[in-house]
Order: C-alpha cells, then sequence, then structure tokens
C-alpha cells in the first residue's frame, strides 16, 4: 500500500520536471549583465554652480532657457557644449521611461549629463 505523502512527493518531482524542461528548450530574457552596486556608485552629489544647464523634460516637449522644443536633439543644440546637461522632469508625475529616454539621447550626443530632481519649496524632492 502507498502512502499518501509519497504519492505527494512523485507528483511534486514530475511538476518540477516538467518545468525544468519546459525550459530547457526555450532561449530566456536575460538582464544587462552589471554589477548593481557599481552601477549606481556615485549616488547623489551636488552640483557645481555654472557648470550645468538644465533640459526640462515636460508631457509635450522639453525646455532650455524657457524655450520649448519637440525634440531632444533641436533644445541640445541652444546649449552650451562644454557645459554638463542635467536633466530634470517638469513635475513628479512625469513618466519615468520619457526622462530616461531624454536623458539616454542627450548622452548618446556625446555631452556629459546627468540626472537631476526638482526641489520643491520645503525642500522635499521630486
Amino acid at each position: 500500500m502507498m502512502y499518501r505523502s509519497f504519492v505527494d512527493l512523485v507528483f511534486i518531482i514530475l511538476c518540477a520536471l516538467i518545468v525544468v524542461l519546459a525550459e530547457a528548450g526555450t532561449d530566456s530574457l536575460r538582464g544587462l549583465s552589471a554589477d548593481p552596486a557599481d552601477v549606481g556608485d556615485q549616488g547623489t552629489h551636488e552640483l557645481d554652480d555654472g557648470g550645468f544647464e538644465f533640459l526640462v523634460v515636460s508631457e509635450v516637449g522639453f525646455i532650455v532657457r524657457d524655450t520649448h522644443f519637440t525634440k531632444v536633439a533641436d533644445a541640445l543644440n541652444l546649449l552650451d557644449p562644454g557645459l554638463a546637461v542635467v536633466v530634470v522632469p517638469e513635475s513628479s508625475l512625469l513618466s519615468h521611461d520619457r526622462v530616461i529616454g531624454a536623458w539616454w539621447e542627450a548622452r548618446q550626443s556625446g555631452r556629459h549629463v546627468e540626472l537631476g530632481v526638482r526641489t520643491d519649496a520645503n525642500g522635499s524632492q521630486s
């Protein structure tokens, strides 16, 4: 007579074997090969006065010195090429993907680019 716990154990092993075999036949998505401790090792820091210009990312475009643009490349043309570019979201409700997309495009132009945050009047960051 078989014990019920033995049948449960065999069933669990059989299910695990099916999962392992199903995964072995497919190429799974792989992430970026990076050490998370090394990727963000700079942390947060203050920016030197006068060594940067802001690129503000809004829902509909990009803002540089109160001038609105629809493309990052057009906005970068107005900026001094010798200064760092700080990409800042217009509001905390803005999509993270939109800000990172602007940061990436600015980086692709060969400039030194930083991600920035806005500080509210009460001192909290958004």
